[in-house]
Parts: structure tokens; sequence; C-alpha cells
């Protein structure tokens, strides 16, 4: 599998209960680069700082980024203006973007790069692997404005990648950190805790280990579910 952004008729999803509409990556607008970089930034600028050049290199890496749109309130539209100098009270901007890389693993967790530095190449990216089976949601970010919604927003968008996600990635698992309220809410969406546990994964968040759950289409092999170091 070269790529996991094809030209299949799904750059955009319209979500009618919601009102969002999601992208892949070829369907983010160049002048949304500095919205999306920024949205990452508020939650993981401690690991890498993502710059508007960086978040397009990861669009164009070829691995799945799945993106909600969704008009802005007033103030999301004062704040886009403000931070970006983006006009954007008439049209949907970014919210939310999930972003994923592609491994072949054969259900073995210890064959997922211990650190994100590896995993994303310094915050580069990576292209999917030859023959990948399992897809990894490496992070799930919103909008700082749609973050105190209950992870609504967020629901919606993991549920939408999970269709996007290709039937050969068999394996489906999460880059998490290892703390109760961030598993407890993959656990409302279906996934598994896999209790295999990567010690210092986020060297530079504050809670550095991460925990794999798993959302797969068949389950991993239990034998590999231990601490890696």
């Amino acid at each position: 599998m070269e790529s996991l952004n094809t030209n299949e008729e799904m750059p955009k999803r319209q979500n009618k209960h919601s009102g969002l509409e999601f992208r892949l990556a070829e369907g983010a607008a160049m002048k949304h680069n500095p919205i999306l970089a920024g949205i990452v930034n508020n939650v993981w600028k401690s690991q890498i700082e993502c710059t508007p050049e960086m978040m397009r290199r990861r669009l164009d890496s070829g691995s799945l980024f799945v993106i909600a749109y969704d008009f802005p309130t007033q103030s999301e539209a004062q704040y886009i203006r403000e931070e970006h100098h983006i006009e954007a009270y008439d049209e949907r901007i970014p919210i939310g973007i999930l972003e994923t890389i592609a491994l072949k693993t054969g259900g073995d967790y210890n064959k997922v790069p211990n650190t994100y530095e590896k995993l994303t190449r310094n915050g580069l990216w990576t292209a999917p692997q030859k023959d990948s089976d399992t897809a990894i949601l490496v992070d799930i970010t919103l909008i700082e404005t749609r973050r105190r919604n209950s992870g609504g927003e967020g629901k919606i968008l993991i549920k939408a990648a999970k269709v996007m996600i290709p039937e050969d990635l068999n394996f489906i698992w999460t880059y998490t950190p290892n703390i109760q309220n961030l598993k407890d809410w993959h656990k409302s969406m279906g996934a598994i805790e896999t209790g295999h546990v990567i010690t210092s994964a986020r060297p530079r968040y504050f809670l550095p280990d991460v925990m794999l759950m798993d959302y797969s289409r068949r389950p991993a092999h239990a034998e590999h579910s231990k601490v890696y170091h």
C-alpha cells in the first residue's frame, strides 16, 4: 500500500446531526495550515512545535489525516482573524484533526516505535510502510473552544476516521497518554485497553508514558501485551 490518501469519493463527509464536514489531507486548503498547526500546538507544543510549513509536510506525507470542518462561532471567527489573519465568518474552518501513521506490525505491539519522535520522524511524518496492516491514531486534537464540549466533536471524528481507515489495516491502535480519563474516553468509543505501556514515549509531555488503546477489527496477539521501555 503506497498511500492512504487515494482519489476515492471520500474527501468530504457531511454529518447532518452535527453540521461537521470531514476532509482528508488533500481537501485541506493551504490557507488553513496555520489554523491546523495552532490546533495541534494548543495541546502538543511541548513535544514538537508544529509550524504551518510542518503541518503541510504532514498533510503531504501520504498518511491518513481526517480533518473536521465546521462554521465558526463568532468568538472562533474573531480568534482566527486576530491570531492567523484569516477571515472565516462565512466559511467552514478546521475545528479538529486526527493524525495517523500506517505501520506493518503483524499485530505485535513491540513494533510500534517507542517514542513520538521516532514514530513521527520528529514531527515531519512518514509515508505508510509497505504492506501496512496497522493504523496508529497518533493524536486527535480539537480547537480549544470545542474541547469543553465533553469530547463531542472528538467522538464524531473518531467515528468518521474508523469508516475512512482502509479495510486492509486490521489493527487500529492509539498512542494515548497513560491517563485514566483519556483511556476511559477511548473505552466509551469502543476501544480496549491493551495493557501495553510504552514508558517515556512522549518525553516532554507532562505525563510521558503511553498506553496503546485498541480499536482493531480483530484482536492483536495477547502475548505481545507488556510494558515496553
